[in-house]
């Protein structure tokens, strides 16, 4: 298991997202079931969806399940972690600590880059 290209969007107000992809090159499927921010704040898996009629949402989530061989993308206008408590100090080209805790995989510890977005 393996978590590559983790950025965090400049906090506004204290909140952001943060984006990664998750690689799962293991013959067993994994879960995300969990997210600690050393640094401060509280974090939420979201889903943007769109309905039939074109209104868009976010729709939250327990978990995220990682298949035994795939790649999971968290991106914008998809599968992002909301944060909320985001120190509103964080600037461009800090980093920040993400830890990814995964139901097979155990905890992965990540350091993402702050970039304005």
């Amino acid at each position: 298991m393996g978590v590559r290209d983790a950025w965090v969007r400049v906090p506004l107000g204290g909140l952001t997202a943060a984006y990664f992809v998750i690689e799962n090159g293991t013959g067993q499927d994994d879960v995300l079931d969990g997210v600690t921010l050393p640094g401060g704040g509280a974090a939420m898996f979201h889903e943007t969806t769109t309905d039939t009629s074109g209104m868009t949402g976010m729709v939250m989530l327990d978990a995220v399940p990682v298949p035994a061989g795939t790649s999971v993308t968290f991106e914008a206008g998809g599968l992002h972690l909301m944060v909320e408590g985001a120190p509103d100090s964080l600037a461009a080209g800090d980093r920040v600590e993400i830890d990814l805790h995964f139901e097979h995989a155990g905890t992965i510890v990540v350091t993402a880059e702050v970039r304005q977005g």
